[in-house]
């Protein structure tokens, strides 16, 4: 791969991977994308060497959020152990699609989610029992006394969600954090911070999977993904440090 190319790829791996942690979204929806315009990948490719990315930046941003004490393990687990299975259906259907059909669908839900970024509510916080502490301290970056306990967040209907979650992540190599923090902020409560967090890690966890199925099926371009893949696993360490001192709307 000619080394502008691969600086380029590094550069696009910083900036979508820090972005992505900050919002819980993973990168995927910046460098699918790209992939597809720019590198000319066929469907496959663009979602297997995409999700391969997103995969990295999510461990990555899935440590430091840990260390942090931001992750509720329980719904990160409801959501993503559910979509394993789409994640794993996704990776199959995305060699058969058209590509023309695919550029369609990508840019279709990236126009939603544009819009909903425009016309999105500002979560409000609900008057909740206090967060989890030890020793009777606050958890580390924890906001305040009315975020809820993550042994008593209510998650009905999570599980559900997740069942999609792994198949729209593997097939269009997006991921799925743009879904899921908006669900967990304005339907359950979530603090936008920990829902950021909670959704990088399930993401992780599910687009492992995607990137097992991707990669027997040979759908991953690994030069491009080291390249990236370097960005991405800085960025998402900077990204999440840089979330706790930005304001906590999504």
């Amino acid at each position: 791969m000619p080394v502008g190319q691969w600086l380029l790829l590094l550069i696009i791996g910083l900036l979508a991977g820090g972005f992505g942690v900050v919002v819980g979204a993973g990168g995927g929806f910046i460098i699918a994308p790209l992939l597809l315009v720019v590198f000319h990948l066929p469907p496959a490719l663009v979602a297997g060497t995409s999700l391969a990315i997103v995969f990295l930046n999510t461990l990555s941003g899935s440590v430091a959020y840990a260390r942090q004490q931001w992750v509720d393990y329980r719904v990160g687990l409801i959501l993503s152990l559910p979509a394993t299975p789409g994640a794993l259906l996704g990776a199959t259907a995305a060699r058969l699609v058209s590509p023309i059909l695919f550029r369609t669908s990508i840019g279709l839900i990236l126009l939603g989610f544009a819009i909903y970024l425009v016309t999105r509510p500002i979560p409000r916080p609900r008057p909740v029992p206090r967060a989890i502490a030890v020793d009777d301290q606050p958890l580390p970056g924890s906001p305040a006394p009315d975020t809820l306990s993550r042994s008593e967040r209510p998650v009905t209907g999570l599980a559900v969600v997740g069942l999609g979650l792994g198949f729209v992540s593997s097939f269009f190599g997006l991921g799925a954090g743009w879904l899921v923090v908006p669900i967990l902020v304005h339907i359950y409560g979530f603090p936008p911070h920990m829902a950021a967090a909670t959704s990088i890690f399930s993401l992780c966890v599910y687009s492992g999977a995607g990137v097992a199925a991707h990669l027997w099926q040979g759908h991953i371009v690994w030069p491009m993904v080291t390249a990236s893949g370097l960005g991405v696993i800085v960025a998402g360490q900077i990204g999440a440090s840089l979330s706790t001192s930005l304001q906590g709307t999504h």
